[in-house]
């Protein structure tokens, strides 16, 4: 059987690209949070001869994380996450280095050497557990830490340990607030709460520890006390009424 030049060239072709590196799922095994690069286990074998062959580790991967403008979302990655691996046309060694716009240092094609690696791709066995199909969702993988944006506009915080809001000053605009919670504890120097029209405060027992002073008229059970009197009633030896103060006659 002779062998055509086609077939020479189907040869010489598919040889050439195996060498060719596209993109490969891929395991991260060691992640630097202060450069933000990664050592990367390939998840797919090379068959070489009938031959199964784990390619060695890629070292100094740039991690892609959403980014821009000057914002961050950053992620706690760890050992055993799941990536895609992407490879650059050219050389990235001097763009990763210096950033900017860069001469390749080798004029190498499509390298094993030049990885960049997207996390978020994950294998059936590492798939989301009780996916939100209809809304968008920041949340742990567990489900029970989650802020939810649903398409009617609400917004949805879940969480079971604790909420902290450390800002300046803080905010809130709206007709309504409704807080329920078995115990509310308000620590500061100075409160003031202010009504245009009423404030009600309900509740079996309420304790004031302070010295309290009262601008306007104070009402208790209907009574207004700046302006109610009792009468005085006679003593043991009914002598008349006087002024509380006021000297009697003996």
């Amino acid at each position: 059987m002779t062998t055509s030049i086609k077939d020479v060239l189907d040869a010489h072709a598919e040889n050439a690209l195996l060498n060719l590196h596209t993109a490969l799922p891929g395991i991260i095994t060691i992640f630097d949070p202060a450069t933000q690069m990664a050592t990367v286990q390939l998840a797919i074998k090379r068959i070489v001869q009938d031959e199964e062959i784990i390619i060695a580790p890629l070292l100094d991967v740039p991690v892609m994380q959403p980014s821009a403008g000057g914002f961050h979302v950053t992620m706690p990655i760890t050992n055993g996450d799941e990536c895609l691996v992407v490879f650059s046309e050219r050389a990235i060694d001097n763009w990763v280095t210096s950033g900017g716009i860069q001469k390749p240092i080798e004029y190498r094609h499509h390298n094993i050497s030049d990885a960049f690696a997207i996390i978020g791709v994950n294998s059936n066995p590492n798939a989301i557990p009780d996916y939100n199909p209809g809304s968008l969702q920041l949340r742990n993988e567990a489900g029970d830490q989650s802020i939810t944006l649903n398409p009617d506009n609400s917004i949805v915080i879940d969480t079971t340990t604790d909420v902290i809001v450390n800002s300046a000053t803080t905010t809130v605009n709206s007709p309504e607030v409704e807080v329920n919670a078995t115990n509310t504890v308000i620590n500061t120097n100075t409160a003031q709460v202010e009504a245009a029209l009423s404030a009600i405060l309900t509740t079996p027992n309420t304790t004031i520890n302070s010295t309290v002073a009262v601008l306007g008229s104070l009402s208790i059970n209907g009574i207004v006390l700046e302006t109610h009197t009792h009468d005085q009633g006679g003593d043991s030896d009914n002598s008349e009424e006087v002024a509380v103060d006021a000297p009697r006659n003996p």
